[in-house]
């Protein structure tokens, strides 16, 4: 079921057919993982007007990521409904793509670290009035890792 691509949780609502009216927060890490490579790329290309372009829309991605889906009561990262213009608060792992990315700062980075510290998630109730399901306890725990700001230097692009 899975490998068909199918997202068996209520992420985004019931069979996740309110998809379409979310920015996921996993997805906009992506994006900006890669306009923040390209840029680096056309930097070392030498074609410093399409670096400074792609490094734009990588810093505004940051921001934008950072504004409305860094949930500030929680400390963690959620997917934003565009049609109610609210947080989709669901523990879910993509919760840790910010950090991954280097979009967190080392402020955030250790709110999310300070919610792992727990025996669980912080408890409350998502927009559709269900409770939020929690990330499993060893994903949740192992996350804590002093690296997770880090990209895997697979992933770094070298100069």
């Amino acid at each position: 079921m899975r490998e068909s691509g199918f997202d068996p949780s209520n992420r985004f609502g019931a069979l996740n057919v309110d998809i379409i009216h979310y920015a996921p927060v996993c997805l906009n890490t992506l994006l900006y993982v890669m306009e923040d490579d390209a840029a680096r790329i056309m930097e070392t290309l030498g074609d410093r007007p399409a670096a400074s372009a792609w490094a734009s829309r990588a810093a505004s991605r940051r921001d934008l990521i950072n504004r409305l889906m860094w949930d500030e009561q929680a400390g963690l990262y959620y997917d934003y409904n565009i049609r109610t213009r609210r947080l989709r608060r669901y523990d879910f792992a993509t919760t840790f793509y910010p950090l991954w990315a280097g979009i967190a700062s080392p402020a955030q980075a250790a709110r999310v670290r300070a919610n792992l510290s727990g025996s669980k998630p912080p408890a409350a109730a998502d927009e559709h009035g269900g409770h939020r399901q929690p990330v499993g306890r060893a994903v949740w725990l192992g996350a804590a890792a002093d690296d997770c700001r880090r990209r895997p230097a697979a992933l770094r692009l070298r100069r």
